[in-house]
């Protein structure tokens, strides 16, 4: 479980990063390894070390698939001509 945790954990940092669209995939990964690490961390005392990371990385990971989500499936909502005139200079017009 200390192993699967570790593993859940990065497969949900990565996802949260570079996965678009499938960041609630990363969430409910990293909320799985935040169990098994939390399980792990009771049970395992040989390999607390793996369960700790697999623990933090589970958290890490749920926290930037979590962000990524809401940044990716808010955005189309969100009115960003203000921002574009500024920044094109219509402002002064």
């Amino acid at each position: 479980m200390t192993t699967t945790s570790l593993i859940l954990g990065t497969v949900s940092i990565c996802i949260g990063v570079f996965g678009g669209a499938l960041s609630p995939v990363g969430f409910v990964c990293g909320i799985v390894a935040i169990v098994l690490g939390a399980i792990s961390i009771k049970r395992d005392h040989l390999l607390m070390d793996t369960a700790k990371a697999g623990f933090v990385t589970g958290i890490i990971g749920t926290v930037i698939s979590l962000a990524t989500s809401l940044l990716v499936y808010t955005m189309p909502f969100i009115d960003l001509s203000p921002i574009s005139d500024f920044l094109g200079g219509k402002f002064l017009r």
